[in-house]
This record gives structure tokens, C-alpha cells and sequence, in this order.
């Protein structure tokens, strides 16, 4: 029985699986998955909301629509106070959304002129606007609604871009109340909280020990 060898045909396919390993993804979309993802709401400007996160904002590719959840921490409601919009997000489309299917009659697209400023975060494409405009215990705190537009989604990403404009950039942003009264806007400023491996990354390493498996095989006959 012949003795495996580590040769230099070996070295160079245990080069190629730790780069595999190690390589950062080229993919730029924000969510490693394109049919869900979840961010934290991470940024505020009120100090009376204590140290985040606020809740959560999942993305779920449905066919070709995208469903969202607004997922606020307990002692939140999601409102719609002065000048900010109740919720506020980006498409990197062309067209336009329709919002829908609103798990409150509370809630509703905000069909006027935009861009939507909510301030501190800045302006984005569209926006939720609620009958809730006070932060005496209106509002819900978990709210779900249908985004659609002409052509369909195919990758929740396209509702993922940062706002633009005078104001912090961010993915999203929501009015929202705490139990004490206080009122603010809350945003999604850092990256999603379930990133997952690239696929093109998982399958090089899968092939990579596959062939240098049957390499040793072959070589200790």
C-alpha cells in the first residue's frame, strides 16, 4: 500500500477549498438570502428609548410579492407623529409599490408625493401612514402588509437601499411610542441579523473535499 503523498497537486486544491473558506462574497446584496431576512432596529435619536435593538423588520419573498413584518420590542407601538411617517422604506426599482393586506385598518399606504422624510433618517421611496398620531397607547406592535409592484419581486434585496438626502442613511425607519409616552423614529442602519454563507462558497468547499478525498483514495492503492 502506497503512502499518500501531500504533493503539490494537493496543495494547490487545499488552496482553492480555503478560499473557499475565507474569500469574502462578491455577491453586494445586503441579505445573503434572497427569499428572507431580518434587520434590527438599531439607531434612535431618543434618549428615553434606552439602548436598542427596538425590534425587528423581516423581508419574505412570497411568489412575486414581498410580505413585511414589523416586529417592535414590548412598550412599542408603531404611530404616525407630525411630520414622520409611521414607516418608511427604499425600492431599488423603477415603478413604484403598491402596499397592502394590512394586518391593521390602522395602517395604510401613504399615496402622497414623496419622498417620505423621517427625520432623522432621511428620505426614502415610500411610506405607511397610521390613524395613530399620538403615543397615549394608539397603534399595534406587530404589523404585517404586502408590497407589490408592475413586474414582481424576485429577491428581497430590491427593498433593501439606504435613504437619501439630508439625515442619517438608513434601510428603514418607524415612528414608534414606548409605554412612558415618548415618542421618535427608530431605524435600520447596520446589516441583517441572519446572514448566511454564500452558496457559491458552500458548494466550492463541498467539491473541494469531495476531490481530495478520492485523491488520497486513489493514491493509497
Amino acid at each position: 500500500m502506497q503512502k499518500f503523498q501531500f504533493t503539490r497537486r494537493s496543495f494547490v486544491l487545499l488552496a482553492i477549498i480555503t478560499a473557499g473558506v475565507i474569500a469574502p462574497t462578491t455577491n453586494a446584496a445586503v441579505c445573503a438570502s434572497i427569499t428572507n431576512c431580518t434587520f434590527n432596529f438599531n439607531s434612535t435619536a431618543v434618549p428615553q428609548f434606552g439602548a436598542g435593538p427596538y425590534g425587528t423588520v423581516n423581508l419574505a419573498l412570497n411568489n412575486t410579492f414581498i410580505n413585511i413584518t414589523i416586529d417592535l420590542a414590548s412598550g412599542f407601538n408603531l404611530i404616525n407623529t407630525g411630520t414622520h411617517q409611521a414607516f418608511t422604506f427604499n425600492t431599488t426599482l423603477a415603478g413604484g409599490v403598491t402596499l397592502s393586506n394590512f394586518s391593521s385598518s390602522l395602517y395604510s399606504q401613504n399615496t402622497g408625493s414623496g419622498p417620505f422624510p423621517n427625520s432623522p433618517f432621511s428620505d426614502f421611496d415610500a411610506a405607511v401612514k397610521s390613524t395613530c398620531t399620538n403615543g397615549g397607547g394608539c397603534g399595534v406592535n406587530v404589523l404585517t402588509f404586502t408590497v407589490a409592484r408592475p413586474g414582481g419581486f424576485t429577491d428581497v434585496n430590491q427593498l433593501v437601499e439606504f435613504s437619501t438626502g439630508t439625515g442619517i442613511a438608513a434601510y428603514f425607519a418607524a415612528d414608534i411610542a414606548n409605554a412612558a409616552g415618548n415618542t421618535g423614529v427608530v431605524g435600520v442602519t447596520g446589516p441583517p441579523n441572519n446572514v448566511v454563507p454564500e452558496p457559491i462558497s458552500s458548494a466550492l468547499v463541498g467539491s473541494g473535499l469531495i476531490a481530495l478525498f478520492f485523491m488520497r483514495r486513489r493514491a493509497s492503492r
